[in-house]
C-alpha cells in the first residue's frame, strides 16, 4: 500500500493566518468536565483559513462557486515541482522546470513550506507572478496547489488569481510540501461541501503515483 502523505495544515492556533483574519476559533460549546452529557466544540473561521481552495467567485462577482466543480477536479494525478530559493515564481521558472506535458494538476513547492512551520505570518513569502499564472492557465491545468496562504504577492492586486480563476483553474492554497520530493503523486483533496461560496477549507493528502488518467 502506498504511503499517505498529509499536506494539510493543522487546524489550530499553531498555523499562520492572513492579516486581518480571526483565524481558527475553537471553544467548548459543551464539556463533560463542566457537567454536560457530551463534548461539543464550536468552530468559527473564514473559509480561506489554513488549507483551502479558491474558486472563481472569490474574485469574480458572478464566478463559479464550489459546487460548480466536480470532485474529480480535486482527485487524481498531480505533478509536484520544487522551485527553491526564489522570491517570485515566473513563467520562465516554470518553463525551465520541464513540467510534463500530460500533467493536469500542478503543485508548487517553494521555501514557503518551511515558513508554514511558524505561526507568524511572513509577509515576504514566495509568490506567483502574473505571467506564471497565465502560463499555467494556457497549459490547461485544472488545479494549482501552492504552499502558502496565497499565490499573490501581499498587498498586490489579484492579477495572478484572476488569470487562473477566469480560466476555471481551482487554486489550492496553504498546503505543506516540506521535504516532499518533486515528481508524480496522486492528489486526494476534499473541500467542505459549502454551497454557493467562493472557497472552502479542505483536507488534502498525497500518495506516490504515476498515471495520467
Amino acid at each position: 500500500m502506498h504511503q499517505i502523505i498529509d499536506i494539510t495544515l493543522p487546524f489550530d492556533e499553531s498555523i499562520p493566518v492572513w492579516p486581518g483574519s480571526e483565524g481558527p476559533l475553537l471553544r467548548n460549546a459543551m464539556s463533560i468536565s463542566e457537567g454536560d452529557p457530551a463534548n461539543v466544540t464550536l468552530l468559527c473561521c473564514d473559509v480561506h483559513t489554513g488549507t483551502h481552495i479558491d474558486v472563481p467567485r472569490h474574485f469574480m462577482k458572478s464566478g463559479k462557486t464550489n459546487e460548480d466543480f466536480p470532485l474529480g477536479t480535486f482527485i487524481g494525478p498531480a505533478y509536484l515541482a520544487h522551485l527553491p530559493a526564489l522570491d517570485i515564481i515566473t513563467a520562465s521558472n516554470l518553463e525551465n522546470t520541464h513540467i510534463p506535458l500530460d500533467a493536469t494538476r500542478l503543485l508548487i513547492r517553494t521555501d514557503n513550506s518551511a515558513r508554514l512551520k511558524s505561526s507568524t505570518f511572513d509577509y515576504a513569502y514566495t509568490y506567483l507572478a502574473c505571467d506564471a499564472a497565465k502560463w499555467i492557465a494556457a497549459r490547461g491545468f485544472k488545479l494549482l496547489g501552492f504552499d502558502y496562504l496565497s499565490i499573490e504577492q501581499y498587498g498586490a492586486a489579484p492579477l495572478a488569481h484572476l488569470a487562473l480563476l477566469q480560466a476555471d483553474v481551482v487554486i489550492l492554497e496553504g498546503i505543506d510540501l516540506y521535504n516532499i520530493d518533486h515528481g508524480w503523486y496522486e492528489l486526494i483533496c476534499l473541500p467542505l461541501r459549502l454551497v454557493g461560496r467562493e472557497g472552502a477549507p479542505a483536507r488534502a493528502v498525497l500518495r506516490p503515483h504515476r498515471s495520467t488518467t
